[in-house]
């Protein structure tokens, strides 16, 4: 009488055909070696499952008590029960990327789902093995499993999987790896599966001095534990200059993330008193409420004084302060622009946001195309060439890395040359680190970008040529924004022209602008007094700024805020520069 096979027992006779036990051990066998993938192939058959909803991809499992199988217990040291599940997680995927829920493996293990649940231990056990991977996602409400990649690796190698392979050789390899799985983790909006993923990292490296000292900081309060994984991921594991508060959303409900800021601006979170965590300060030394660093302090804490691991990661943060200017510290502004100017200039808008960015980045790659967006902003002095690309860069979310082109020169032979290939060098190191691509911005690049001079034999006509040829060719291996202002085009050499991807010319504003400009800046204004201001004085924005400003000192002195149009009107012709009726330049 023929029984029907349990999927979780081995039978207890054994084939006794000698041609058939000859046959067994032939599939998996490849040059005369036994291979741990041959293995699993032969207990697997693909097979046409054909259902009511058509022809599916299927597969039978030879549960049999077979050299196979034994082959692959004693190689990799797990239970019957534990290869044939690993055989069909490994046969679902069909190897990286894919993944497969228990349906899946109720089917190709022909089980009653309920015995199938009766078996979690031993799915468990793979899992923390390393062979499987498991993620709860909560849109599909349904747990995934998937063959981890090392272990895939390992077995494709002929090799048995140990979890050694997966432990972090150092905190900056684990941060990394933190890092990850709290990103991945958001994009498939797992519900509790980030901090389960960081548990099992911290388990598997508890060899690292960081994993001891997170723990004993964070004790047993798991929103603490998390806070500062998150925070020393993102700055260790990518190198940037801070993290935003906004990305303890990427960890914590909404709710919790308001608590959490509010402790911290407040100077009340613990990782705060404890001096681990401290606001970002720029050039300046405004603290930022909003981006925070952990400290030098805090470093050396969490990496037991391992001097040389603190060095890596906060690398130059000295540097940072000096020369990133964060988008969060630059006030808002109202520009006014007309007619193509202003299309121009929303175009240019557009596409320095992000996900217009990204996408555009992307299609270039594809077309083997240069990735970097040159662009130059061109005018008369006071058009708003700087302001514009602050109000750019505070629109768009990206911090600005200045770069002042009369610092570059220096009086040693090769120094200035040296500069410049720094400020791209710092630049690309920035790219690198930040998860949204910096501004450069070259303010005033008038003399760098002449024409370039023939048959030189003077040593200065020598370095600006060195200094041409150095921006020439890293505009055209550039990996991210630039943007350069100029007060003259005339003697912009073809060269460089041809190197900016856009062009935008910012006029003097027409009539109607520098209305709206004049009744902003001075709100006390009214409509027939903004609208003479702005026929009698051809003023660009800078100029006007200039009367208002001289208005707010004036204020000061009389004592009143009262606005005196006929003081604004001498102030403008003072502007002009015109010395015919024998006024002097200054206030009154």
């Amino acid at each position: 009488m023929n029984e029907e096979l349990d999927l979780f027992e081995i039978q207890e006779e054994k084939q006794q055909d000698p041609e058939s036990q000859a046959t067994v051990a032939e599939p998996w066998v490849e040059d005369g070696q036994s291979t741990l993938m041959g293995a699993f192939i032969y207990l697997t058959r693909e097979v046409e499952n054909k259902g009511h909803m058509g022809s599916r991809r299927s597969m039978t499992l030879d549960t049999s008590d077979n050299e196979a199988l034994h082959y692959l217990m004693r190689r990799l040291n797990l239970t019957a029960t534990q290869v044939h599940i690993l055989a069909c997680v490994l046969f679902q995927c069909e190897g990286l990327g894919m993944t497969c829920d228990m349906d899946d493996l109720t089917d190709f293990l022909g089980s009653h789902p309920l015995k199938m649940y009766m078996e979690q231990e031993n799915l468990n056990q793979l899992i923390e093995l390393g062979y499987v991977e498991k993620d709860d996602n909560r849109l599909s409400r349904s747990t995934q499993y998937s063959i981890r990649k090392e272990a895939m690796e390992a077995l494709s190698r002929n090799q048995a999987f140990e979890l050694t392979m997966l432990h972090a050789p150092d905190s900056i390899t684990l941060l990394a790896q933190c890092a990850t799985a709290i990103r991945e983790g958001r994009q498939h909006d797992s519900d509790g599966n980030i901090e389960k993923k960081i548990n099992w990292l911290f388990q598997l490296n508890r060899h690292l001095p960081i994993v001891m000292n997170i723990e004993r900081i964070a004790g047993d309060d798991s929103v603490l534990f998390m806070s500062l994984v998150l925070a020393a991921s993102l700055i260790g594991a990518e190198s940037a200059a801070c993290f935003d508060l906004s990305d303890f959303n990427m960890v914590f409900e909404l709710s919790d993330v308001r608590k959490l800021s509010r402790a911290i601006q407040r100077g009340r979170h613990p990782l705060v008193e404890k001096n681990i965590l401290e606001p970002l300060c720029n050039g300046d030394g405004m603290a930022n409420a909003d981006q925070w660093v952990i400290t030098k302090a805090g470093w050396m804490e969490l990496l037991s004084n391992n001097q040389d691991e603190v060095n890596t990661i906060i690398g130059d943060y000295e540097e940072w302060g000096r020369k990133l200017m964060p988008h969060t510290l630059i006030p808002e502004r109202k520009l006014y622009f007309s007619g193509k100017t202003e299309e121009e200039v929303n175009r240019l808008r557009q596409l320095l946001q992000d996900d217009q960015y990204q996408q555009v980045v992307a299609r270039l790659k594809e077309k083997n195309m240069p990735t970097g967006l040159n662009i130059l902003l061109y005018g008369t002095p006071g058009t708003g060439k700087t302001e514009l690309v602050q109000q750019l860069a505070r629109e768009t979310g990206r911090d600005i890395f200045f770069v002042d082109m009369s610092q570059i020169r220096n009086k040693y032979v090769g120094q200035s040359e040296q500069n410049l290939a720094e400020v791209f060098s710092y630049y690309r190191t920035y790219v690198s680190r930040m998860r949204k691509t910096p501004i450069l911005f070259c303010n005033e690049c008038d003399a760098i970008f002449g024409s370039r001079l023939e048959h030189t034999t003077h040593s200065v006509d020598k370095m600006e040529n060195a200094l041409q040829n150095i921006l020439l060719e890293q505009m055209e291996k550039m990996q991210g924004i630039m943007i350069c202002t100029t007060n003259l085009t005339s003697a912009l050499d073809k060269a460089f022209e041809r190197r900016f991807l856009l062009k935008i010319q910012l006029p003097k504003p027409n009539n109607e602008a520098r209305k709206q400009i004049w009744a902003t800046m001075l709100p006390g204004l009214n409509d027939e007094q903004a609208t003479e201001l702005a026929d009698r004085f051809d003023f660009s924005g800078g100029q006007i700024q200039n009367v208002t400003r001289k208005q707010i000192i004036n204020s000061i002195f009389s004592g009143t805020d009262e606005m005196d149009f006929e003081r604004i009107l001498d102030d403008c012709t003072a502007e002009t520069m015109d010395r015919s009726n024998g006024r002097q330049i200054g206030f009154k």
